[in-house]
């Protein structure tokens, strides 16, 4: 039997109050027992051998009592330590995009004053990395609001009313210059309280390598498809109105020798950068719109501005296709040997087309050819108003820095076609636009073989989204956002353009200039579709004109083939009248006589109006609706909308939400993929999602299948919320996800 004694322990962690057993018997095994740490001694008494007697004796409550708290206030300091540690590199995440955005601004003002100091210097307005098109050419005289001319009356003194009127003038003006200002600092303190959002063009030095593994994997599949289609040998993509276009054009500019464009000279003048002088802008776009009203005025307009503004001479390389109606051909600048792509509007209407959906039934060419002038003037009018409300005070090269923009570089008139040619219901303008040269779009990217990695596909969200937010903080809807409308660059990176249909949010849009239903907001789409309901007569002639599925788009386009096959002989003649009429100055003078004749039938039309009660829709908006129905293509375009809508900042939200989730998925949310192929499909689908208020849970599945990362799901849950009330807003955005623009 083994006889222990008590003593008190050392206390190697200077704590006191813990006792311990030590045995009397020195035997080697026990010996050996007691050298070993403090630790395992404990560790023995909690579970003592059998044999040996052993007196334990508790620990004092209060040194438990004093030990736990301890153990606490360790605990808790960590997690403050960590809690500071995470705000402070927050902190220092904002100081980094406040730092950067003053950066930005500061740069551009020292662009700005460069610029303006260099009295006589003008930089090249078609540059792409000139900023020409940023800041006013230096030395041009500046316009302010002026009182009335006296010319005329030199030597006389103006009349008491005469200073009466001019006292007027002077406090209209003065009070427009103070709501001016107050609208500006209203508006500046409105984005002094939006958060900074990074430039487009700094991702380089703001997202992480993996990211930018996509961007460059995307440059190398750009490269391949290019080769590609040089091997093969494809032809543009183009409709055959488009390939028409094109060899009408190419038969007015060679004198009717020939009608192949490529290596044809084409002559602008009146060439005016985008968006360097918003005066000017706004009275070429008033210009316009009075000539298409009055003949005489639009004769003198454009001989006047043939004689004044810069002129380039390009050289056609190559038929590029067709895009938003219009025909893109890739041209040379021959003083600076630039490459460029030069965007020609034209549309088509057949016969039937011309009776139901623009009520046109004269036998006479000429009044088709001036609406459909009219519809081709309205559209680029709709394009103009969208790049103003977006851009403020940019130009082009800084939109596509800044804010990651496709802007047209100038606009242009063709020299000889000022006014167009119209020739068997094809109508081509002369109003051109000359833009960077971009490598297709996104769309045709992602229907090629091509396999996109999920580095590729984040690299493409985050840089969408980035682009949305900027145009947010404008307070403009673009509503018709898609896939086809972001324009790739050679590195890998993309534009986005297409702003035909843009608003500022809240104003009524009368002009559907174009919007994609498989990707508009519910809310938005419910509204249009309230505007636009196809008579039975339109949708009979849209049916009778568009086919309803792709294959009868395939027999249609074979019908079309034969048919041309048939008349080539008449095409011909028609392209050498039509050639010959532009050299003459008929085509002018006959649009003009159309135009009056128009004008004339309109006033009637309107006076009946006025005088019968509220009858059917819009015809060129029901027609547009009931042929993408009919179609199939899932695009709704109309120069006319029945009643107003009004777009929100959020439907733009939705929009993106779709796009990100097919870019991740394959497939459009809430099963509408197959839906979205046609619009009366469609506009029952979002009927039921709102009706039933479906919820972005729903989506789980799928973005799990695909492996949307974490902080992805989460954004797009509050993206695609159905109804507009519950969504995410934009500052929400780029306060909680500012991780996602660089990671």
């Amino acid at each position: 039997m083994t006889v222990g004694a008590l003593v008190e322990a050392p206390h190697a962690d200077g704590a006191g109050g813990v006792w311990n057993t030590v045995s009397t018997d020195t035997s080697p095994k026990e010996s050996e027992q007691q050298q070993q740490p403090q630790l395992q001694q404990q560790q023995q008494l909690q579970h003592p051998q059998q044999g040996q007697g052993v007196l334990l004796e508790p620990v004092e409550p209060e040194q438990q009592q004093q030990q736990q708290q301890q153990q606490q206030q360790q605990q808790q300091q960590l997690v403050e330590g960590e809690e500071q540690e995470l705000q402070a590199r927050n902190a220092q995440r904002r100081r980094l995009r406040r730092i950067h955005a003053l950066t930005t601004a500061l740069t551009l003002l020292l662009g700005a004053l460069a610029a303006a100091g260099m009295m006589g210097v003008q930089l090249d307005p078609l540059k792409p990395g000139s900023a020409a098109a940023a800041v006013p050419a230096a030395g041009a005289p500046a316009r302010r609001a002026s009182l009335p001319s006296l010319a005329g009356t030199k030597g006389k003194k103006p009349g008491p009313r005469g200073l009466v009127d001019e006292n007027k003038q002077h406090h209209h003006h003065h009070h427009q210059q103070q709501q001016q200002q107050q609208q500006q600092q209203q508006q500046g303190e409105e984005e002094d309280d939006e958060p900074p959002l990074p430039a487009v063009g700094s991702e380089d030095d703001r997202l992480s390598p993996t990211t930018l593994q996509g961007k460059h994997f995307l440059a190398e599949a750009l490269a391949e498809l290019e080769l590609l289609r040089a091997a093969e040998q494809r032809l543009p993509a183009a409709s055959a109105a488009g390939e028409e276009a094109v060899k009408l054009l190419a038969a007015c500019l060679s004198g009717g020798e020939t009608s192949e464009v490529t290596g044809l000279r084409i002559d602008l003048h009146s060439l005016r950068p985008t968006n360097t002088d918003p005066t000017t802008t706004t009275t070429t776009t008033a210009t316009s719109s009075t000539s298409s009203s009055s003949s005489t005025s639009s004769s003198s307009s454009s001989s006047s501005s043939s004689s004044r503004g810069p002129s380039r001479e390009l050289t056609v390389l190559r038929f590029l296709g067709e895009w938003n109606s219009a025909v893109v051909l890739e041209v040379r600048d021959e003083l600076t040997a630039e490459i460029f792509s030069l965007r020609i509007p034209f549309t088509f209407v057949s016969p039937a087309e011309a009776r139901s959906s623009l009520g046109v039934t004269s036998s006479d060419p000429r009044v088709l050819a001036a609406r459909l002038a009219r519809m081709v003037e309205e559209l680029g009018s709709s394009e103009a108003r969208g790049l103003r409300l977006a851009l403020g005070p940019l130009g082009a090269p800084a939109a596509a820095e800044i804010r990651g923009w496709a802007v047209p570089l100038a606009s242009a008139q063709i020299a000889g076609l000022e006014q167009g040619f119209f020739a068997d219901g094809l109508y081509v303008s002369g109003n051109v636009q000359l833009t960077e040269r971009y490598r297709g779009d996104l769309q045709e990217l992602l229907e090629s073989a091509v396999q996109l990695p999920q580095q590729a596909k984040l690299y493409l969200a985050q840089r969408l989204l980035l682009q949305v937010l900027h145009l947010q903080q404008q307070h403009v809807c673009h509503n018709d956002l898609k896939f086809s409308g972001c324009f790739m660059r050679a590195d890998g990176s993309f534009l986005l353009g297409d702003f035909n249909s843009s608003v500022r949010a809240g104003e009524g849009m009368e002009v559907l200039a174009g919007t994609t239903p498989a990707y508009a907001e519910p809310e938005f789409l419910l509204e249009i579709f309230k505007g636009i309901e196809p008579s039975d007569d339109a949708a009979e002639a849209a049916e009778a004109e568009a086919p309803a599925t792709p294959a009868a788009e395939a027999d249609r386009e074979d019908k079309t083939d034969k048919s041309d096959k048939s008349d080539k002989s008449d095409k011909t003649d028609k392209a050498e009248d039509a050639a010959a009429a532009a050299a003459e100055g008929e085509t002018a003078k006959g649009e003009e006589n159309a135009k009056a004749e128009t004008a004339e039938g309109e006033a009637e039309s309107a006076a009946a109006a006025a005088a019968a009660p509220k009858a059917a829709p819009a015809p060129a908006a029901a027609a547009a609706a009931a042929a993408a129905a009919a179609a199939g293509t899932g695009t709704m375009t109309s120069a006319e909308v029945m009643a107003p809508v009004s777009p929100a900042l959020k439907s733009d939200l939705w929009s993106v939400g779709v796009l990100i989730y097919e870019l991740f998925t394959d497939h459009l949310p809430y099963e509408l993929t197959e839906p979205a192929y046609t619009v009366h499909l469609m506009e029952g689908a979002v009927r039921n999602l709102l009706e039933r208020n479906a919820s972005p849970e729903e989506l789980n599945e799928d973005m799990d299948r695909a492996q949307v990362p974490l902080r992805w799901q989460q954004l797009l849950r509050r993206l695609l919320q159905i109804k507009r009330e519950n969504r995410i807003d934009a500052h929400h955005i780029a306060t909680e996800f500012a991780d996602l623009f660089t990671s």
